[in-house]
């Protein structure tokens, strides 16, 4: 891994595959990382590319990121640990030599008295890694994660450790920058099962996550099952309880759903039963003569029923369709609500139909209003 200093300017970072282009002490960097802030030292592995439009960038394999506030974190946990011997002044030592894994290094004595350090201090050290074992590596993955100081003696101080190591997915969602593939470093660390349960589910959920994220509502059962396999690196066995009891989501047609898209879908299906008797709105529907024939048909049919659904693949113009609905509204005073299943698809709807007058809101939220 070569060092690349430190982000000073974010570019840009696509928020559906973490794909970012940074700069960097020794220049631009571009390549899939979670979570960049300007001000993170980074490390990266991969190779220099002469771009036509850009000039030299580093194209990288893999990246680590390693927190600004590392060593006020890092240093902060040893000196405030009350060991003996170990201050501000050699926390600062150690973390020169070892940087975020400086917490672990505490249990090689060899190591430390190579270093420099004294007879009480690598005493000091080995006793404390030996004692606290547990909370050192939830502390330095935590650390390592992003997490400050303050917040990682919080999580020690108020968790039961031993339970903590065995199932640590149960921070998801709790605390913030905390993500699955940091949880998972911190179970791997503490011996975990790569085929464990806790594992497995924790990965089917981040699966599906990522999915609702995206825009999808849904997932295939077995498109689901094998992703979250690759995440953790495990073979697919028809041995893995895959029934609803375990998963704990819904499934429907196999396709699942989280809890919240579930009930949204539910709610749409229920509501679109109901408007299927309402009488459609009487207004006049002139139709634009540039649009295909099966276009003009989805406009009329829009006219004549109490609810129309507009489907087809890509590229064949349900947006266009859509835009010219809303036009025929606006142009007969009818007020009109785009809704979508998540946040990233009613953005997309008001990028696509480009009328800032019609309001375009999650399902949920216009539910709640």
């Amino acid at each position: 891994m070569e060092s690349f200093g430190t982000i000073n300017h974010i570019r840009g970072v696509n928020p559906e595959n973490n794909w970012a282009c940074l700069n960097t002490s020794k220049g631009i960097l571009v390549g899939y990382v979670e979570n960049p802030q300007k001000g993170d030292h980074i490390k990266a592995q991969g190779s220099w590319f002469n771009n036509p439009k850009y000039g030299m960038e580093f194209r990288a394999s893999k990246i680590e990121l390693e927190s600004s506030f590392g060593r006020y974190n890092m240093t902060h946990a040893l000196s405030n640990a009350k060991l003996a011997g170990w201050g501000k002044a050699a926390a600062n030592k150690l973390y020169d030599y070892y940087g975020l894994s400086m917490l672990e290094s505490l249990s090689d004595s060899a190591a430390l008295k190579k270093l420099g350090f004294t007879r009480k201090q690598v005493i000091s050290a080995s006793e404390f890694s030996v004692k606290n074992k547990g909370s050192i590596i939830i502390r330095s993955l935590l650390m390592k994660a992003g997490i400050g100081y303050k917040t990682s003696e919080k999580i020690v101080s108020e968790s039961d450790i031993t339970e903590l190591i065995k199932n640590p997915f149960s921070l998801l969602g709790k605390v913030a920058r905390l993500s699955f593939y940091h949880v998972d470093r911190i179970f791997l660390a503490g011996g975990g099962d790569k085929e464990s349960t806790f594992r497995f589910k924790a990965a089917l959920s981040e699966v599906l996550r990522k999915a609702n994220d995206k825009g999808h509502t849904g997932i295939n059962q077995n498109d689901w099952f094998n992703s979250a396999c690759a995440l953790i690196g495990i073979v697919p066995s028809h041995e893995i309880d895959l029934s609803e009891e375990f998963i704990e989501f819904p499934i429907n047609s196999g396709v699942i759903y989280s809890k919240e898209c579930y009930k949204q879908e539910s709610l749409i299906a229920k509501r679109l039963k109901e408007c299927a008797t309402i009488s459609p709105l009487k207004y006049e529907c002139t139709v634009d003569n540039q649009l295909s024939e099966e276009q003009r048909k989805a406009l009329h049919n829009a006219k004549e029923s109490g609810v129309s659904i507009v489907t087809g693949g890509p590229g064949t113009g349900k947006t266009t369709v859509i835009s010219n609905l809303c036009e025929l509204a606006k142009i007969n005073n009818i007020s009109v609500y785009m809704l979508a299943p998540t946040g990233l698809a009613s953005r997309r709807m008001t990028e696509s139909v480009n009328d800032a007058s019609i309001p375009a809101m999650t399902i949920h939220s216009f539910t709640q209003a």
